[in-house]
């Protein structure tokens, strides 16, 4: 008896958002935008921030390293930061307002001084990045070893009626360390190869990351 198929990815992807939620108990991002593309979804479990802490949702993802990276209770210029992110000063101060609204940053303009009073703190413990396909298992490997810049493991997930050329080329999963997962229609999810867990390739990228799902969960 052939097995049923998903009629659309978003039926896939909503299977498996319903069943994470219990099996790994961590929380579910869904359609997470990063440099390396869009994501259909990311588990992550979450980092409880500490009392005293300013809004990473408000934050440019672009930027939230550059913010990472400035000292704690140091004075800087406008141009320090430019020279820091390779940009105008322009667009310099105009990121600088915006880690001030969202409560990194003092501006004292009688000195034309910034200073960080608050470090930014990631959302995330660990990043599970999912690829979901119904059948096209090349272009979501492609694009889930994208996603190891920000995540610690990346993983395809096919529907299972379609999965089977993509067993028969594990090998290709397994040299990039991705991992390579199905779904049925009736909700069983099979684990047909993990990955071990490593650490992301950029932190630039993680930070990123960190924004986005500060972005999600604030949405």
């Amino acid at each position: 008896m052939t097995a049923r198929s998903f009629l659309t990815e978003y039926q896939l992807v909503d299977s498996f958002q319903n069943i994470s939620r219990i099996k790994y108990n961590m929380e579910c991002a869904l359609e997470l935008e990063s440099n390396n593309g869009i994501a259909d979804a990311v588990l992550f479990s979450r980092i409880m921030p500490a009392s005293t802490h300013g809004d990473l949702s408000l934050v440019n993802p672009r930027l939230a390293y550059a913010l990472h990276t400035l000292p704690l209770n140091e004075y800087f210029s406008v141009s320090d930061f430019s020279q820091l992110i390779a940009s105008s000063k322009k667009t310099a101060q105009e990121a600088l307002y915006t880690f001030m609204a969202a409560g990194f940053c003092d501006f004292f303009a009688e000195d034309k001084k910034w200073i960080k009073k608050i470090e930014p703190q990631k959302i995330a413990h660990e990043l599970i990045a999912i690829e979901a396909k119904l059948k096209d298992w090349k272009k979501a490997l492609k694009q889930a070893y994208r996603y190891l810049d920000y995540a610690n493991q990346s993983w395809v997930l096919l529907d299972e009626a379609h999965v089977s050329p993509a067993i028969k080329n594990i090998e290709s999963f397994k040299r990039l360390r991705v991992g390579l997962a199905s779904i049925s229609t009736e909700g069983d999810l099979k684990i047909i190869f993990s990955p071990e867990k490593t650490k992301a390739r950029f932190e630039t990228s993680v930070w990123a990351a960190n924004t986005n799902i500060a972005r999600f969960i604030n949405h």
